[in-house]
């Protein structure tokens, strides 16, 4: 729901220029959405092996941190925040390489 949400709220905040660069700005919102929300699934999925609970909670309560962080921030400091989302955006994209390497070095384990 994240990355469609995420490009209809940008084509609707940019109603002011030409459709190609609504067009680009909906792309693009909805392209940064879809890999922060992989990233944070990727993620999920790591933390949820682990047996005990106390590491769930800790990565919950982190989440819950940073978005009320980066709100605060893109309100205050816009420029800041859109470098920390970038930085953030390329960590989730290489969190998302790593897993997908993970999956294949077990894929050739366990089937040759």
């Amino acid at each position: 729901m994240r990355p469609p949400a995420a490009a209809v709220l940008a084509y609707a905040a940019v109603a002011g220029v030409p459709e190609p660069w609504r067009l680009a700005a909906a792309l693009l919102a909805g392209t940064v959405a879809l890999a922060s929300h992989g990233g944070k699934a990727t993620g999920r999925v790591a933390v949820n092996a682990s047996p005990e609970p106390f590491s769930n909670w800790a990565v919950s309560l982190g989440e819950d941190a940073l978005a009320i962080s980066l709100t605060w921030l893109a309100a205050t400091h816009p420029m800041l925040a859109l470098g920390l989302a970038i930085a953030l955006t390329v960590a989730a994209v290489w969190v998302i390489v790593l897993f997908v390497r993970l999956l294949r070095g077990m894929k050739r384990r366990v089937f040759g």
